[in-house]
Protein backbone atom coordinates (compact mmCIF):
# COMPACT_ATOMS: atom_id res chain seq x y z
CA UNK A 1 0.00 0.00 0.00
CA UNK A 2 2.81 2.37 0.93
CA UNK A 3 4.58 1.84 -2.39
CA UNK A 4 1.37 2.46 -4.33
CA UNK A 5 0.72 5.74 -2.51
CA UNK A 6 4.33 6.78 -3.05
CA UNK A 7 4.07 6.02 -6.79
CA UNK A 8 0.87 8.02 -7.09
CA UNK A 9 2.53 10.91 -5.26
CA UNK A 10 5.53 10.85 -7.59
CA UNK A 11 3.27 10.76 -10.67
CA UNK A 12 1.28 13.69 -9.31
CA UNK A 13 4.44 15.72 -8.84
CA UNK A 14 5.54 14.84 -12.37
CA UNK A 15 2.32 16.04 -13.96
CA UNK A 16 2.22 19.18 -11.82
CA UNK A 17 5.75 19.97 -12.95
CA UNK A 18 4.93 19.52 -16.65
CA UNK A 19 4.29 22.72 -18.55
CA UNK A 20 2.30 23.07 -21.72
CA UNK A 21 2.72 25.57 -24.57
CA UNK A 22 0.42 28.11 -22.95
CA UNK A 23 2.47 28.02 -19.75
CA UNK A 24 5.70 28.73 -21.60
CA UNK A 25 4.01 31.40 -23.72
CA UNK A 26 2.66 33.20 -20.64
CA UNK A 27 6.08 33.06 -19.01
CA UNK A 28 7.58 34.50 -22.18
CA UNK A 29 5.13 37.39 -22.18
CA UNK A 30 5.90 38.16 -18.54
CA UNK A 31 9.63 38.15 -19.22
CA UNK A 32 9.44 40.29 -22.38
CA UNK A 33 7.17 42.84 -20.68
CA UNK A 34 9.75 43.32 -17.94
CA UNK A 35 12.70 43.64 -20.31
CA UNK A 36 14.10 40.11 -20.12
CA UNK A 37 13.93 39.67 -23.86
CA UNK A 38 16.55 36.95 -24.32
CA UNK A 39 14.98 34.86 -21.59
CA UNK A 40 11.58 35.40 -23.20
CA UNK A 41 12.85 34.02 -26.50
CA UNK A 42 13.81 30.78 -24.74
CA UNK A 43 10.28 30.47 -23.35
CA UNK A 44 8.63 31.18 -26.70
CA UNK A 45 10.88 28.60 -28.31
CA UNK A 46 9.76 26.02 -25.74
CA UNK A 47 6.13 26.96 -26.38
CA UNK A 48 6.64 26.33 -30.10
CA UNK A 49 8.27 22.96 -29.41
CA UNK A 50 5.23 22.03 -27.34
CA UNK A 51 2.80 23.35 -29.96
CA UNK A 52 4.26 24.20 -33.40
CA UNK A 53 0.96 25.77 -34.43
CA UNK A 54 0.83 28.46 -31.76
CA UNK A 55 0.92 31.58 -33.91
CA UNK A 56 1.46 34.15 -31.18
CA UNK A 57 4.61 32.43 -29.92
CA UNK A 58 6.27 32.93 -33.32
CA UNK A 59 5.13 36.54 -33.48
CA UNK A 60 6.31 37.42 -29.99
CA UNK A 61 9.64 35.69 -30.57
CA UNK A 62 10.14 37.66 -33.77
CA UNK A 63 9.33 40.92 -32.00
CA UNK A 64 11.89 40.06 -29.33
CA UNK A 65 14.54 39.47 -31.99
CA UNK A 66 13.70 42.83 -33.55
CA UNK A 67 14.08 44.46 -30.12
CA UNK A 68 17.58 42.99 -30.05
CA UNK A 69 18.21 44.26 -33.62
CA UNK A 70 18.54 40.68 -34.82
CA UNK A 71 16.41 41.14 -37.91
CA UNK A 72 17.63 38.00 -39.70
CA UNK A 73 16.53 35.87 -36.76
CA UNK A 74 13.20 37.69 -36.68
CA UNK A 75 12.67 37.06 -40.39
CA UNK A 76 13.47 33.35 -40.01
CA UNK A 77 10.96 33.14 -37.17
CA UNK A 78 8.21 34.79 -39.20
CA UNK A 79 9.04 32.58 -42.17
CA UNK A 80 8.45 29.47 -40.06
CA UNK A 81 4.99 30.79 -39.22
CA UNK A 82 4.30 31.72 -42.85
CA UNK A 83 5.21 28.17 -43.86
CA UNK A 84 2.31 27.01 -41.72
CA UNK A 85 -0.01 29.97 -42.34
CA UNK A 86 0.96 31.83 -45.56
CA UNK A 87 -1.85 34.36 -45.13
CA UNK A 88 -1.03 35.34 -41.56
CA UNK A 89 -1.34 39.13 -41.57
CA UNK A 90 0.98 39.85 -38.67
CA UNK A 91 3.76 37.55 -39.90
CA UNK A 92 3.71 39.20 -43.32
CA UNK A 93 3.54 42.68 -41.81
CA UNK A 94 6.40 42.16 -39.37
CA UNK A 95 8.43 40.49 -42.11
CA UNK A 96 8.03 43.74 -44.03
CA UNK A 97 9.02 45.81 -41.01
CA UNK A 98 12.16 43.72 -40.49
CA UNK A 99 13.20 44.12 -44.11
CA UNK A 100 12.49 47.85 -43.98
CA UNK A 101 14.91 48.11 -41.06
CA UNK A 102 17.47 46.31 -43.20
CA UNK A 103 16.88 48.92 -45.94
CA UNK A 104 15.46 46.22 -48.21
CA UNK A 105 12.58 48.44 -49.22
CA UNK A 106 11.30 46.57 -52.28
CA UNK A 107 11.20 43.33 -50.30
CA UNK A 108 9.38 45.18 -47.53
CA UNK A 109 6.75 46.38 -50.01
CA UNK A 110 6.20 42.78 -51.13
CA UNK A 111 5.37 41.65 -47.60
CA UNK A 112 3.25 44.71 -46.87
CA UNK A 113 1.29 43.85 -50.05
CA UNK A 114 0.75 40.32 -48.76
CA UNK A 115 -0.36 41.62 -45.37
CA UNK A 116 -2.95 43.91 -46.96
CA UNK A 117 -4.11 41.16 -49.32
CA UNK A 118 -4.63 38.86 -46.35
CA UNK A 119 -7.12 41.38 -44.99
CA UNK A 120 -9.17 41.57 -48.15
CA UNK A 121 -6.96 43.85 -50.23
CA UNK A 122 -7.09 47.55 -50.93
CA UNK A 123 -7.06 49.50 -54.19
CA UNK A 124 -4.14 51.83 -53.49
CA UNK A 125 -4.31 53.44 -56.95
CA UNK A 126 -7.83 54.80 -56.38
CA UNK A 127 -7.75 57.55 -53.77
CA UNK A 128 -11.48 58.18 -54.24
CA UNK A 129 -12.42 54.54 -53.85
CA UNK A 130 -15.39 53.72 -51.65
CA UNK A 131 -13.18 50.91 -50.45
CA UNK A 132 -11.17 53.47 -48.50
CA UNK A 133 -14.26 54.29 -46.49
CA UNK A 134 -15.21 50.64 -46.11
CA UNK A 135 -11.71 49.84 -44.92
CA UNK A 136 -11.89 52.62 -42.35
CA UNK A 137 -14.74 50.82 -40.63
CA UNK A 138 -13.49 47.31 -41.37
CA UNK A 139 -10.63 47.84 -38.93
CA UNK A 140 -12.87 49.17 -36.17
CA UNK A 141 -13.84 45.80 -34.77
CA UNK A 142 -12.03 43.50 -32.42
CA UNK A 143 -10.96 40.09 -33.58
CA UNK A 144 -9.72 37.06 -31.69
CA UNK A 145 -7.18 36.42 -34.42
CA UNK A 146 -3.78 38.00 -33.80
CA UNK A 147 -3.26 38.60 -37.50
CA UNK A 148 -6.32 40.88 -37.62
CA UNK A 149 -5.01 43.24 -34.94
CA UNK A 150 -3.00 45.41 -37.36
CA UNK A 151 -5.20 48.01 -39.11
CA UNK A 152 -4.86 48.21 -42.87
CA UNK A 153 -4.17 51.94 -42.67
CA UNK A 154 -1.09 51.23 -40.52
CA UNK A 155 0.23 48.66 -42.98
CA UNK A 156 -0.51 51.04 -45.84
CA UNK A 157 1.40 53.86 -44.17
CA UNK A 158 4.48 51.65 -43.75
CA UNK A 159 4.14 50.46 -47.33
CA UNK A 160 4.00 54.07 -48.46
CA UNK A 161 7.24 54.81 -46.61
CA UNK A 162 8.90 51.76 -48.16
CA UNK A 163 7.70 52.78 -51.62
CA UNK A 164 9.06 56.27 -51.08
CA UNK A 165 12.43 54.89 -49.96
CA UNK A 166 12.58 52.65 -53.02
CA UNK A 167 11.80 55.55 -55.36
CA UNK A 168 8.27 54.45 -56.25
CA UNK A 169 6.84 57.91 -55.61
CA UNK A 170 3.52 57.44 -57.38
CA UNK A 171 2.50 54.39 -55.34
CA UNK A 172 3.80 56.03 -52.19
CA UNK A 173 1.69 59.11 -52.85
CA UNK A 174 -1.43 57.03 -53.44
CA UNK A 175 -0.95 55.16 -50.16
CA UNK A 176 -0.37 58.39 -48.24
CA UNK A 177 -3.52 59.83 -49.82
CA UNK A 178 -5.56 56.83 -48.70
CA UNK A 179 -4.15 57.19 -45.18
CA UNK A 180 -5.36 60.79 -45.18
CA UNK A 181 -8.85 59.63 -46.17
CA UNK A 182 -8.75 57.41 -43.10
CA UNK A 183 -7.42 60.30 -40.95
CA UNK A 184 -4.23 58.37 -40.20
CA UNK A 185 -1.22 60.68 -39.59
CA UNK A 186 -2.61 63.30 -42.02
CA UNK A 187 0.04 65.92 -41.30
CA UNK A 188 2.94 63.58 -41.94
CA UNK A 189 1.16 62.07 -44.96
CA UNK A 190 0.69 65.48 -46.58
CA UNK A 191 4.36 66.23 -45.92
CA UNK A 192 5.42 62.94 -47.52
CA UNK A 193 3.14 63.62 -50.49
CA UNK A 194 4.96 66.92 -50.83
CA UNK A 195 8.29 65.09 -50.91
CA UNK A 196 6.94 62.67 -53.52
CA UNK A 197 5.77 65.59 -55.66
CA UNK A 198 9.07 67.36 -55.18
CA UNK A 199 10.99 64.24 -56.26
CA UNK A 200 8.97 64.25 -59.48
CA UNK A 201 9.62 68.01 -59.88
CA UNK A 202 5.91 68.76 -59.50
CA UNK A 203 6.64 71.98 -57.63
CA UNK A 204 3.16 73.47 -57.67
CA UNK A 205 1.57 70.33 -56.19
CA UNK A 206 4.44 69.87 -53.75
CA UNK A 207 3.82 73.36 -52.44
CA UNK A 208 0.13 72.59 -52.03
CA UNK A 209 0.88 69.42 -50.07
CA UNK A 210 3.35 71.20 -47.78
CA UNK A 211 0.79 73.94 -47.18
CA UNK A 212 -1.78 71.34 -46.10
CA UNK A 213 0.79 69.65 -43.87
CA UNK A 214 1.63 72.98 -42.25
CA UNK A 215 -2.01 73.32 -41.21
CA UNK A 216 -1.40 70.29 -38.99
CA UNK A 217 1.57 72.00 -37.36
CA UNK A 218 4.24 70.05 -39.23
CA UNK A 219 7.43 72.10 -38.70
CA UNK A 220 9.30 70.35 -41.52
CA UNK A 221 6.49 71.24 -43.90
CA UNK A 222 6.74 74.89 -42.86
CA UNK A 223 10.45 74.88 -43.68
CA UNK A 224 9.83 73.27 -47.07
CA UNK A 225 7.02 75.70 -47.79
CA UNK A 226 9.19 78.65 -46.86
CA UNK A 227 12.00 77.34 -49.06
CA UNK A 228 9.71 76.91 -52.06
CA UNK A 229 8.07 80.30 -51.61
CA UNK A 230 11.47 81.99 -51.40
CA UNK A 231 12.76 80.03 -54.39
CA UNK A 232 9.79 80.97 -56.56
CA UNK A 233 9.20 84.48 -55.26
CA UNK A 234 8.08 86.52 -58.23
CA UNK A 235 7.94 83.36 -60.34
CA UNK A 236 5.18 81.03 -61.45
CA UNK A 237 3.90 80.12 -58.01
CA UNK A 238 3.14 83.17 -55.82
CA UNK A 239 2.78 82.65 -52.09
CA UNK A 240 -0.66 81.44 -51.09
CA UNK A 241 -2.53 83.43 -48.47
CA UNK A 242 -3.53 81.49 -45.43
CA UNK A 243 -7.16 81.48 -44.53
Amino acid sequence: MYHRIFAIFICALFFIGCKNAEDYFSEGLDLSSTGYVREAIVKFDKAIHQNPYQKDAYLQMGICYTYLNQEDSAIRTYQKLLTLYPDNTAANYYSGVARYKQHKYKEAVHFFDKAIDSKGGFNATDTNSIQALIDLYKDHFESENAEMDIPTREIMYDRAMANYKSGNFLHARNDFSNCIIQNYNPGTCYYMIGLCRLARKEIKYAREAFFRASNYGDSLALKKLSFLENSYQGGHYPARKKA
